[in-house]
């Protein structure tokens, strides 16, 4: 649980209101899988799963309602609220297990945090900076994501112990253009440096110190894409055009795993069990420690702490994504 390490650089006011740890069921032994689709508010008619609490408790989606963005928040597989997003084009970027959801407007180039009271506030930004967007939500509610500013994009986070206020990473305000990927409930970020030559994948711990991940020999480029429970996935490759191998990292920074039979790669789980697709790229697979299995969804693209899998499926007859839980029994 981060405990507020976060050290503010700037702030501004509020504007409106390697360990594995066990898990209970995973994919090392046969799955015998049963898909579940969530139920849709009335009036809605699609929604993308965008985020899963690591609980699985909470999740919420993107949704369509009436011509509209709009986003759907379920509990326990239940619908526990809509939303109404802001005007224009808008999107829903993450949740975390206290029921906290993020959203993005593209119109305003501004983030917001809907709280499960059914409060809704505006994340502040230093001031100078522009375009805040927020990607991920902790437990304990800190929130990351970027901001850009006079040297250009960097890593931000609007910590939960000081509300109505941001504070920069100040390793990543360098000029070298920033994507922040998620934080932890450690308080640690993990974020690409996308302007570099070397496109360095790094983590951050909570006093916004970072490592940098290493490529596999003779690479020369990464690109991280999740983490979880102090494990770290992500690609390696030998240049921004060259073909990518899937791999994870320690928080070290060191490759501890490569894995040969993904070609793409989603989520990781506290017990190190991998989430992505073969190399066929038409099938879905949860990779652990000692095995695999096959997914029964192409959609899936969360992966909890319990094995369970968050994501959409295609319905030909309702030609729409339905969102969908996928659970290893």
């Amino acid at each position: 649980m981060n405990t507020g390490g976060w050290r503010l650089a700037a702030g501004a006011a509020i504007l409106s209101v390697c360990v594995v740890a066990p898990a209970t069921a995973q994919a090392d032994s046969a799955c015998a899988w049963k898909v579940q689709d969530l139920p849709l508010p009335q009036g809605v008619t699609q929604a993308e799963i965008s985020d899963a609490d690591p609980a699985g408790g909470w999740v919420v989606a993107t949704a369509r309602s009436g011509g509209q963005d709009a986003a759907v928040v379920w509990h326990d597989n239940a619908v526990a609220r809509s939303l109404k997003l802001e005007p224009g084009d808008s999107i829903t970027t993450g949740v975390n297990r206290l029921g906290t959801a993020l959203e993005y407007s593209y119109d305003k180039k501004s983030s917001y945090a809907h709280f499960a009271n059914g409060d809704k506030a505006e994340l502040p930004a230093r001031v100078g900076d522009t375009e805040s967007f927020a990607v991920g939500i902790n437990a304990a509610g800190d929130i990351v994501g970027h901001a850009v500013g006079p040297n250009g994009r960097h890593v931000v986070v609007w910590p939960a112990a000081t509300p109505g206020l941001v504070s920069v990473v100040a390793e990543t305000d360098n000029g070298n253009s920033w994507l922040p990927i998620d934080i932890d409930d450690e308080g640690r970020i993990l974020a690409q440096e996308t302007k570099s030559p070397a496109r360095g994948g790094y983590v951050f711990d909570s006093a916004g110190h970072g490592t940098r991940l290493e490529p596999l020999p003779g690479h020369t480029w990464v690109r991280p894409v999740a983490f979880r429970g102090g494990r770290i996935v992500g690609y390696s490759a030998a240049g921004f055009d060259g073909p990518e191998t899937v791999v994870a990292w320690g928080l070290d920074g060191r490759v501890v795993r490569k894995f040969d039979d993904l070609a793409l790669v989603r989520d990781v789980n506290a017990s190190g069990h991998v989430l992505g697709s073969g190399t066929d790229y038409s099938t879905n697979l949860v990779v652990g420690p000692s095995g695999r299995q096959e997914v029964p969804i192409i959609g899936a693209s969360e992966l909890t702490d319990s094995g369970d899998l968050y994501g959409v499926r295609w319905d030909d007859k309702a030609v729409a994504y339905v969102p969908t839980h996928v659970v290893c029994g």
